[in-house]
């Protein structure tokens, strides 16, 4: 997520916005494809897609979020709607004491394994509740990546191989090193 989307989600945020009209607005305008096309072509003019937002029947009772919209428009960056919906989600979660993981696996875990990893994570982050989002990637070989508030957990095989040789690398290195500074030190005896 960038930085300029939360920056924008926080801004709203601070309006008297309600958060169910923007999520529900912001998830559901990149869905209807004519109007999410019409509102992020940058050959329809400011006035054209102003006059879209007008018509919307969820914007009419909602004056903040239309002009937040609108921003968006003028500033060329309503593409960005849907990860600044992210954001705010995010942002609302963290006022309740609750994040985002992401956990990336091979397979699906059962419902005891995911309660007992999300109550993990709250303890080691000091959280009351995480909002689990399981991705398939059987890239990883086998085991699990977890990513939670900028924390990434690596405990899958595909990240221990490439650990190993990484390591491997490093004491190649050394070795080199080592060889190259011996020869160093004989050479100069030698002279």
């Amino acid at each position: 997520m960038s930085e300029t989307a939360y920056r924008y989600a926080a801004a709203l945020r601070r309006t008297d916005c309600r958060a169910d009209v923007f999520l529900t607005s912001a998830r559901a305008i990149p869905a209807q494809g004519e109007l999410w096309q019409v509102m992020i072509d940058p050959s329809i003019g400011l006035r054209e897609k102003h006059a879209v937002l007008n018509r919307l029947p969820e914007l009419k009772e909602q004056p903040m979020l239309r002009n937040f919209y609108k921003l968006l428009v003028d500033k060329k960056r309503f593409s960005m709607l849907p990860e600044i919906a992210d954001a705010y989600h995010d942002i609302l979660l963290h006022e309740r004491g609750e994040s985002v993981c992401t956990l990336r696996c091979v397979r699906v875990p059962d419902d005891q394994r995911l309660s007992a990893i999300a109550r993990t994570l709250c303890r080691q982050h000091n959280l009351r509740g995480v909002e689990m989002h399981v991705v398939l990637d059987p890239d990883l070989i086998g085991g699990f990546v977890i990513e939670i508030d900028g924390v990434t957990y690596d405990k899958s095989v595909r990240g221990q191989i490439e650990a190993w040789r990484n390591a491997f690398k490093e004491v190649k290195e050394i070795e080199f090193f080592r060889r190259d500074y011996l020869d160093s030190a004989r050479r100069n005896r030698v002279l």
